[in-house]
């Protein structure tokens, strides 16, 4: 079983890309005015499932408390939602998870030393 949920959780991203394709066709060239929809919906797809690759692993720079695992998932996976709102809250979520980490590793690091 052990085996099972960390396949599953190292996955999760190859099983939410169709999601986002189903979601918002664009990522496929479907319906495109201009070349930066489709940049835009690539990177923030991307940054999404970071976060909720992250979120799974508990992991980013730095050991996560199980808030900060929560608020990872649910920042990538407004950030896979389309639309522009739960884009920049989802980036603003996921951004700030990732810069606390930074910090708490830097912090961690300087302590040890």
């Amino acid at each position: 079983m052990k085996t099972g949920v960390n396949a599953t959780r190292l996955a999760i991203a190859a099983f939410i890309v169709p999601y986002v394709f189903a979601m918002d066709p664009t990522m496929m060239f479907v319906g495109v005015e201009h070349w930066y929809q489709v940049a835009l919906i690539c990177l923030t797809s991307v940054i999404g499932i970071y976060g909720v690759a992250s979120g799974l692993a508990g992991f980013t720079y730095t050991e996560m408390p199980w808030y900060m695992r929560i608020a990872a998932i649910a920042g990538g996976l407004l950030l896979l939602a389309p639309s522009t709102w739960t884009d920049i809250a989802g980036l603003a979520i996921v951004a700030a998870v990732i810069a606390f980490q930074y910090l708490l590793s830097k912090k961690k690091k300087a302590a040890a030393a």
